[in-house]
This record gives structure tokens, C-alpha cells and sequence, in this order.
């Protein structure tokens, strides 16, 4: 017979959450390694340029276009770029709390951000705004992430 125990061990949880190659399934690996690859092999201009963009009007006829600067990226830009994309990054967006000392009888709550960024906590009746530092000093039982 398995007797359920609840832990009281604390486990930090961030509200941005940044994954690494190295946790995704070797499958998963080498497609985004690829992806990498053919980013860097696209060709990017050298120098600042300026382009004229040409449209045609209403009547068919080529219109001297618009000057649009492109500006090229320092080699430095480039390369904090590349490091970004190696990793994924996740908001924490929500997170299910159990308040008891059991693990087989207790009592849930919810914090949930909001579309304004508000954390808000959900508690039988009770709806109310509180700080994001409340939503990480929690023992959570279930962290939801969206991907960024």
C-alpha cells in the first residue's frame, strides 16, 4: 500500500523561465540547431545601404519609390542574437497552490496573470489583485508557463 505524503522542501520557481538546449529531447536538439544553422547562413548585408522601394500606381506605371534605410547590426548584436536563440523563454502565467498539511485533503488556490500583467488570486470566493513576489514566495503544486 503507497501512503501519499505532502514535502514541505521549498523549490524556487522564477516568473521568466529560460530553457536550454540541453533540456529538450535529442530529437527536438537537432531540429533547433538546424534552424540555427540556417539562420546564420542567410546573407546579410555588410554595410548600411539605402534602397528606393518601387510601386506601381493605379495605372500601371512604376513610381519612383520610398528611400528606406537598412541598417546592418554590429557583430556583437549579431552574436548576443545567436546566444538568445539557443534559448527558449517562457512567462510564468499561473501557478495551483495546495494549503493543507496532507496530501490527501487540503485546499486549492490560483494565482493567474491577467492580460494587464496583474496577478490576481482566486481562492473559493475571494478574486483579489496581489504582488507577483506573493505568487513566488508560494509552495506551488502546478506552474503554467506560455512560451514568450
Amino acid at each position: 500500500m503507497c501512503t501519499a505524503v505532502k514535502t514541505s522542501e521549498t523549490i524556487y520557481y522564477p516568473d521568466i523561465l529560460e530553457l536550454q538546449d540541453q533540456y529538450f529531447a535529442p530529437e527536438l536538439q537537432e531540429k533547433r540547431q538546424n534552424i540555427r544553422k540556417a539562420e546564420e547562413s542567410k546573407n546579410i548585408p555588410k554595410e548600411e545601404k539605402k534602397t528606393m522601394a518601387k510601386t506601381k500606381n493605379k495605372k500601371g506605371k512604376m513610381n519612383s519609390g520610398v528611400e528606406v534605410k537598412v541598417i546592418e547590426q554590429s557583430e556583437e548584436t549579431k552574436e548576443e542574437m545567436m546566444d538568445y536563440k539557443h534559448l527558449e523563454k517562457y512567462e510564468l502565467i499561473g501557478t495551483i497552490v495546495h494549503k493543507g498539511t496532507s496530501a490527501v485533503k487540503g485546499h486549492y488556490i490560483t494565482f493567474i496573470k491577467d492580460s494587464y500583467g496583474n496577478w490576481i488570486l482566486y481562492d473559493d470566493k475571494q478574486c483579489k489583485q496581489v504582488s507577483s513576489n506573493l505568487v513566488l514566495d508560494q509552495q506551488a503544486y502546478i506552474l503554467i508557463y506560455r512560451k514568450f
